[in-house]
């Protein structure tokens, strides 16, 4: 009995203290080994602008989103949302299914001063931190509790 317990309380405690859980939404799906978005984009940008707005005080006007293949290491995708001035990048990974792709959306990167460059500006380090602009430019790191690609 007393191994039982034993056994219980050293479960619940690595449960606790092993990190937590990774939260994210389903964006798209690996076809043919190439990253397809497979939510609807329009919903999914029109409630990342709000969001942003709110967030941030950034007004993306984003009109586009893709997702890109990652250089950074824990990181395998990018969501890069781009509007005619602002580009902004979210982290995302490929789900255990590996299939799937799950955008991590409580983290975000954005910036106007090198929205031309393919990778300054985005999430790092496993999403804690925002890579720098190569010409030294503003890059905002937003952090929110809930998802900023879902309605809050």
């Amino acid at each position: 009995m007393k191994k039982s317990i034993f056994i219980l309380m050293i479960s619940i405690l690595s449960l606790t203290f092993c990190g937590s859980p990774v939260y994210g939404q389903v964006v798209g799906e690996l076809q043919g080994g190439v990253p397809v978005i497979t939510v609807d984009q329009q919903s999914l940008i029109s409630t990342y602008n709000k969001n942003l707005l709110t967030l941030s005080g950034i007004d993306g006007q984003f009109i586009s989103v893709s997702l890109v293949i990652s250089t950074e290491a824990g990181i395998d995708y990018y969501l890069v949302f781009n509007g005619p001035v602002y580009k902004s990048s979210l982290p995302a990974n490929l789900g255990s299914d590996g299939l799937s792709i799950i955008a991590i959306g409580t983290m975000s990167c954005t910036t106007s001063a090198c929205s031309s460059e393919d990778f300054g500006c985005v999430p790092r380090g496993n999403g804690l931190s925002c890579s720098p602009c190569a010409n030294k430019g503003t890059c905002t790191k937003t952090v929110s509790s809930d998802s900023m690609i879902e309605s809050m």
